[in-house]
């Protein structure tokens, strides 16, 4: 009796050994039948996501996300595609978070724009206020989550000393802030507008001078953000 049971306990241990996840074991698809469910999954989803069906491919997607986080790159960048799928259909706002949170679980790096740090200002420059852009931020940092400010710096509309100054400020109070760019206004893409016949807003705009972009980026530490403090 003695013997049967220490070979069934021997069993069950050889079981769950050949049975475990990747996330458990640090392996890439786990052992067993565990990862041939990983690579069942992984070939559902991917087809899904070939069709654009983000809707179907969640499910099979969270699976290998959870039970074989490294089997893959594409396990990220899929998943990025079907989240922001979801995020921007859903309704309800609690699962709308949810399945933003899980966004920046597959997210290592956000790069965040700031047109203007005045609210005022970039209501007027953008027709929208800063609010959601200003709580993104502070949500990056309260989480830990590494990013990388830019401005977009245009003369007569996000080209002012205080606002720099005012975005400078803000910014020291971030935390994983790894790098910030000053990004000068070009008419490169001026082209894209007469192509499509639309009217461009900006037809009396000339980049920024030299002097202002040197200006900019010392205001805002530009490069590998070292201003804390």
């Amino acid at each position: 009796m003695k013997m049967v049971t220490a070979l069934f306990a021997l069993s069950l241990s050889a079981t769950a050994s050949f049975a475990q996840t990747g996330a458990s074991d640090g392996s890439r698809y786990g052992h067993g039948q565990v990862s041939i469910n990983c690579l069942q999954n992984i070939s559902i989803y991917s087809e899904y996501v070939k069709t654009n069906n983000f809707k179907d491919a969640y499910t099979p997607w969270k699976s290998v996300f959870n039970e074989a986080p490294i089997a893959q790159a594409g396990t990220y960048t899929n998943g990025a595609k079907i989240l922001r799928w979801f995020i921007a259909n859903e309704k309800d706002a609690a699962k709308q978070k949810q399945y933003f949170e899980e966004l920046m679980k597959v997210t290592d790096l956000v790069i965040l724009d700031f047109k203007e740090i005045d609210n005022e200002k970039h209501k007027k420059l953008t027709g929208c206020p800063n609010d959601n852009i200003v709580q993104m931020a502070k949500w990056l940092s309260d989480h830990g989550k590494d990013m990388w400010i830019r401005h977009v710096l245009v003369p007569d509309l996000s080209d002012f000393d205080e606002d720099l100054d005012k975005l400078n400020e803000f910014i020291k109070t971030l935390k994983n802030v790894e790098k910030v760019e000053v990004l000068p206004y070009h008419t490169l893409g001026k082209f894209k507008w007469e192509n499509l016949g639309i009217k461009y807003t900006l037809e009396d705009t000339n980049p920024p001078s030299a002097e202002r972009i040197d200006n900019a980026n010392k205001r805002l530490c530009a490069g590998k953000y070292a201003c804390k403090g």
